[in-house]
């Protein structure tokens, strides 16, 4: 890096020298190689940024959804039908968080994305047969246990016809993880 080109270019642009810096710190986290002027010097540093943080997350998204790939795996068991009703494991770490963003609850959260991937807790998703797509409740299982179910925007009051099938499937899936 020319220092004189660089305050020039610094000057001319009036950065924040701590932005730039996390710039360069992504730069090097893609390996990015650093001999390209256009790349050192950007036209808008913050366009620059801003392309660096997502293919950033881009990134560090694609490598979850492998790590993901056994998880899913080792969860199909928890998927069932129990009357009109679904219970599905998610395919994808998004698939949780779109699950949270529909419903307004925390499930989308990155504390239950982490502890979902590393098997501390499953989420499973409660599906109306008929609309299989479409987030209906959401259930929480830890420790052989259900800890909780929610709804739309934490609805306290879960349906009895829920509770019910909830057992059933609780049910099952001890019975199917004991054989």
């Amino acid at each position: 890096m020319n220092l004189t080109k660089f305050q020039k270019w610094f000057i001319r642009k009036g950065e924040r020298f701590n932005y730039y810096m996390d710039y360069l710190h992504m730069l090097e986290e893609l390996d990015t190689p650093l001999n390209d002027d256009t790349v050192l010097y950007p036209e808008n540093l913050q366009v620059a940024h801003d392309n660096a943080v997502n293919t950033l997350n881009l990134l560090k998204s694609e490598i979850e959804e492998k790590e993901y790939e056994e998880r899913k795996k080792q969860i199909k068991v928890f998927e069932a039908e129990i009357d009109d009703l679904l219970f599905l494991t998610p395919h994808s770490l998004q698939e949780i968080v779109q699950e949270g963003s529909i419903l307004h609850h925390c499930v989308g959260s990155q504390r239950y994305l982490e502890q979902h991937k590393q098997g501390a807790t499953t989420i499973v998703f409660i599906r109306k047969k008929e609309e299989p797509n479409l987030p209906y409740f959401t259930l929480e299982y830890r420790n052989q246990q259900v800890t909780q179910i929610q709804g739309k925007s934490n609805r306290q009051e879960v349906p009895e016809k829920i509770k019910q099938a909830v057992r059933q499937w609780q049910e099952n899936l001890q019975h199917a993880l004991s054989s």
